[in-house]
């Protein structure tokens, strides 16, 4: 079971889907005259015992070892806390782990997630866990989902006179969690208002998993014992955890825990070795040593496979990993790895085996998928733009073409992958 549906208790909704609110709250007065008058539950925040243990932070990376020492920090300065990392790493595993460090916060931990469709219930649930995180944590997530109506209403609840001292006066740890950057997502508009009304902020940020390959050997040890059946825990073997070594977990930490779920229960054995996984996942049999997808390669920031490549081919590389979402030209590309267009050009076809123009499409397509991979909601049209194309019958022929699958072909499977619905 995921430790998000192990450690989160989801409150009723009935109760708070059919009371009557106020429409807005221009004031802070309005949020506590609110809560006087309406008791709801909230939908979609989530409370969560400080009684119980948070999930462990996994693995002896460097990387993890800094997130562990920043996590330490944080618990001593008493700051607010904003967690950066890719959909599926452990900004949640981490956020219960600086509430449940904190002996002089014994109350509850309350999620919010931006991710509710309604702006009035997420205003709602807003105004509710300002009261029930007292001497607690309240935990804004997903803000990587904030529309431009959510987020006049955080910048509003930020700059409300005095919300400062009441989070101060309750007791109240704030801790915010996004898959990117706030200064780049939201044009530093709330990060402005974060800066400026609570100055001392802290960062953490999760690498991704691809940039901790040699945790997820603990990784998966930690899934198999915590969701095995029966009385011995399933084992694995060296070579089959070599073989998802290998894999790309463009989901992380979250995807590989559902990853061996499902294994678990496909194998029914008490060991599992690489014919087990290779039956399981047949993909992982073309990938035992390296994935030879330079697309994948490029999305996923490895550029040091390229490392005893051409130079100019590698810097053109790079170049493209970071501005594939935009208009590229062969003459900019090419005055970026200091060669001439058609020598760049030349280079691409006999090292790479393919145009610059494949490879840009390739890449955006790549990018493509995993977006969708990691928001199976996400519009198609929403997604074609945010890779660089500008023209969705375009996106869709090349997606097809590279994939066999329609653009929404390829979503719908991913929904039910995950069991989702729009």
């Amino acid at each position: 079971m995921p430790h998000d549906q192990k450690y989160n208790l989801q409150l009723g909704k009935a109760q708070f889907e059919n009371a009557h609110f106020k429409e807005d709250f221009n004031d802070i007065n309005q949020w506590g005259e609110f809560l006087s008058s309406q008791q709801p539950l909230m939908s979609l925040a989530e409370i969560t015992s400080p009684s119980v243990a948070p999930p462990p932070i996994l693995g002896n990376s460097v990387a993890i070892k800094k997130v562990k020492d920043q996590i330490r920090k944080a618990v001593k300065s008493q700051f607010p806390v904003i967690i950066y990392g890719e959909p599926g790493c452990e900004k949640f595993t981490v956020a219960m782990n600086i509430h449940a460090s904190e002996l002089s916060r014994p109350g509850e931990f309350i999620e919010v997630s931006a991710q509710i469709n309604s702006d009035k219930r997420f205003q709602r649930n807003l105004a509710y866990a300002l009261m029930a995180a007292k001497d607690g944590t309240l935990y804004l997530s997903n803000l990587e989902y904030l529309n431009k109506e959510k987020l006049d209403i955080l910048i509003t609840l930020f700059t409300l006179k005095g919300l400062g001292d009441q989070l101060k006066s309750n007791n109240i740890r704030l801790i915010l969690s996004s898959i990117e950057d706030l200064n780049y997502r939201v044009n530093n508009k709330f990060s402005s208002s974060l800066s400026l009304y609570l100055p001392h902020i802290l960062d953490i940020y999760i690498p991704p998993l691809k940039q901790r390959n040699h945790d997820i050997n603990i990784h998966v040890k930690y899934y198999i014992e915590s969701n095995s059946q029966g009385v011995s825990p399933t084992s694995i073997s060296v070579d089959a955890v070599k073989l998802l070594s290998n894999k790309q977990w463009p989901g992380n930490s979250q995807e590989l825990e559902r990853y061996i779920v499902r294994l678990i229960t496909f194998c029914d054995k008490q060991h599992i070795g690489s014919n087990e996984i290779i039956a399981f996942d047949p993909t992982l049999k073309k990938q035992e040593k390296k994935d030879n997808n330079i697309a994948i390669s490029i999305i996923n920031g490895d550029i040091d496979k390229f490392e005893h490549t051409h130079l100019s081919v590698k810097k053109a590389i790079e170049y493209i990993s970071y501005n594939y979402h935009r208009e590229i030209t062969l003459n900019e590309l090419a005055e970026s790895s200091f060669v001439s267009a058609s020598h760049l050009s030349f280079l691409f076809r006999s090292i790479l085996k393919r145009s610059f123009k494949q490879l840009l499409t390739e890449v955006r397509i790549e990018k493509a998928k995993s977006i969708i991979n990691n928001k199976p909601l996400s519009k198609i049209t929403d997604v074609a733009y945010s890779v660089g194309f500008g023209d969705l019958s375009h996106f869709e022929k090349k997606f097809k073409q590279l994939t066999k699958l329609t653009p929404r072909q390829y979503r719908d499977r991913c929904r039910k992958e995950n069991q989702l619905i729009e």
